[in-house]
């Protein structure tokens, strides 16, 4: 499955804040942009929607000694892959794993899910049976498919409780319920004995700051494009979190050595100035954390003759906001003699910029933003090199490198074979890093231990989420 372009090209948003005086720390109130029609788990929804659901459903999986993730339901020595292709693999439930009701979650409820789960909506000749072990369901595929094995054995493989599948709410593994739900609100509950911890969300629809300050809410971060009042910052803890999230440039030039004398002669700092986007400089392109990262790549090559002019040569730098094209023009206006080719930076809208970046071979420089969860890592190699994706002409050396990053089945050599694919693609030319996006949310000042989810827009876990006394 290819990775979304909306995960790659992404528009620039901004994010707001607000907080209040609380009345009860245990109930904590969010306000989002929209509210889901329905909250049964596999329709299709936008990443707010997505965000409430993950505490009904998912699991919320965890970090486990700082980098490999540990899922919640799942018995990680006994899930594995059993083959090199990952056409088969095992999925085994932990002892003792229970839904949000209370229930124990069974090899039934696991065997159910899996057959109709939306993860598995597409592949064909796939076959799900039971395993000779009580806790294990088998899955065959024709052919191989390592994204689809790392999304369920993470959050995004849900499992429901199969006597209430075909409820308007079905049970899951998440650590809340629905208490309501209208076109306004989405309240979520849980057990009020886990002291310290919130026992009650709700979730409402964002209609104006005015109406939403009567609200008392707790939480602004994802009302996007709305600037946060001052006094609501004053009154809030700044939090700064590094996301999972970079941008980069796509120098898709097809000369090597053009490709390189480019890439090496842009201007990175001025053009992550120019962006107006909080990027944190990174030596390469995968953020700290990801595996694959390393303090010793280079972030610059070696330039070999900026100035000297291919005459003839332009190449469009297509650009998707306003602002920044002002400052790309004035880049490459001020910089023009240091670059071997002239730039014509020009507009483009973001459903035209993935035509282009994906639909076509044209010769072209575009910034993207591209998300780096561990989940998503194989299709991020893959959408580079692999055909009718970005890079369309890489070299064979490269595609080489990269496709041991796609089949990775050893997850202690995972870190090793992703980093020699990430230093592929930096010493290609066909990437310049600009930095990691780093986000500054605003909290009340009663509420400690923020942790986020690995993937989505900055969202916290507020299943972990503690309150002062």
């Amino acid at each position: 499955m290819k990775l979304s372009i909306c995960r790659l090209i992404t528009l620039i948003l901004m994010a707001s804040t607000c907080a209040y005086a609380k009345n009860d720390v245990q109930s904590y109130r969010v306000s989002v942009r929209t509210i889901p029609k329905d909250l049964y788990p596999r329709q299709t929804y936008v990443n707010v929607h997505e965000y409430i659901l993950s505490h009904v459903y998912y699991p919320l999986f965890e970090r486990k000694d700082g980098n490999v993730i540990d899922s919640m339901f799942l018995d990680m020595s006994s899930t594995k892959a059993t083959n090199r292709d990952f056409s088969s693999f095992t999925l085994c439930l932990k002892r003792d794993v229970k839904f949000s009701d209370g229930s124990p979650i069974t090899q039934e409820d696991l065997f159910q899910s899996l057959k109709s789960s939306y993860s598995f909506i597409g592949i064909q000749s796939k076959l799900i049976s039971k395993s000779n072990n009580n806790r294990c369901v088998d899955v065959s595929l024709e052919s191989g498919d390592p994204e689809l094995f790392e999304r369920c054995r993470t959050h995004q493989c849900t499992v429901l409780k199969s006597s209430t599948e075909k409820q308007n709410v079905p049970i899951g593994l998440g650590p809340f319920q629905v208490e309501q739900l209208n076109k306004d609100t989405v309240i979520l509950v849980r057990d009020s004995s886990i002291k310290k911890r919130l026992n009650r969300i709700e979730f409402t629809k964002f209609v104006s700051l005015e109406h939403t300050k009567k609200q008392n809410i707790d939480d602004w971060n994802h009302i996007y494009q709305i600037e946060i009042p001052d006094d609501i910052k004053k009154s809030s803890q700044e939090v700064r979190r590094p996301m999972t999230k970079s941008y980069t440039v796509i120098v898709r030039v097809y000369d090597k050595k053009l490709r390189k004398q480019i890439s090496s002669c842009l201007d990175r700092a001025r053009i992550r100035e120019a962006t107006r986007l909080p990027l944190k400089d990174i030596p390469g392109m995968l953020p700290f954390g990801v595996p694959g990262f390393s303090e010793s790549f280079n972030l610059h090559m070696t330039a070999t003759e900026c100035s000297s002019k291919q005459k003839g040569k332009i190449f469009p730098f297509y650009n998707y906001s306003d602002g920044m094209k002002t400052g790309l023009e004035g880049i490459f206006g001020a910089n023009e003699k240091q670059l071997p080719v002239k730039i014509n930076v020009m507009n483009i809208k973001s459903d035209e910029a993935v035509t282009k970046v994906y639909k076509s071979e044209e010769e072209l420089l575009v910034i993207v933003g591209v998300e780096y969860s561990e989940i998503f890592l194989y299709g991020l190699f893959r959408d580079f090199i692999d055909g009718g994706t970005i890079l369309k002409r890489p070299e064979r050396d490269m595609v080489e490198v990269i496709s041991k990053a796609k089949r990775v089945n050893d997850r202690a050599s995972m870190d090793t074979v992703y980093g020699k694919a990430h230093r592929a693609l930096l010493d290609s030319g066909f990437i310049v890093p600009l930095g990691q996006l780093e986000s500054t949310q605003y909290y009340p000042k009663w509420v400690s231990n923020i942790q986020w989810l690995d993937s989505g827009p900055g969202y916290p876990r507020l299943d972990l989420i503690s309150v002062s006394e």
